[in-house]
This record gives structure tokens, C-alpha cells and sequence, in this order.
């Protein structure tokens, strides 16, 4: 039963590790194109950054460290 629990609030932690880490690292990724790239309206008036492509480096960054996070460190100590 306990066993059980452990894999569900690792897994959940995962989720929201990855979530949270993920959108963090894309928000200073989006700042640090920006600052470096002017703004300009194209034809249609709409501002434009220049920038059409992001990476995915910021996705796999959060994968790692949230399995770390979650799975690799001892949350949970066993009674001796």
C-alpha cells in the first residue's frame, strides 16, 4: 500500500516538477531572445520579433532535472 503511494506522489511530482521547471526555463529563454531582438510590424501590423523557432533544450533540461528531483533523491527514509 505504501509502495503504491510512493510511486503515485513520485510520478505526481514528476508532472509537476516538469511543468513548473519547464515554464520557468521557456520565460527566461523568451526574455533573453527578446533582449537581444528588436521589435518591427510587418505588412499586417502586427508586431514581430524576428524569432519563429525556439528550442527544445529548455524540455529536455526539465525532463533530467525533475527526474533527479523526484526519483533520485531519498524523499523517503527507510526505518531500520
Amino acid at each position: 500500500m505504501f509502495t503504491t503511494l510512493r510511486i503515485i506522489y513520485k510520478f505526481l511530482a514528476f508532472i509537476i516538477l516538469f511543468v513548473l521547471i519547464g515554464s520557468l526555463i521557456v520565460y527566461f529563454e523568451s526574455i533573453t531572445l527578446n533582449e537581444n531582438n528588436s521589435l518591427f510590424i510587418d505588412d499586417s501590423g502586427v508586431k514581430q520579433t524576428g524569432i519563429s523557432e525556439k528550442n527544445n533544450i529548455p524540455i529536455y533540461i526539465s525532463i533530467v532535472v525533475s527526474y533527479f528531483l523526484s526519483y533520485k533523491i531519498p524523499w523517503f527514509k527507510k526505518k531500520d
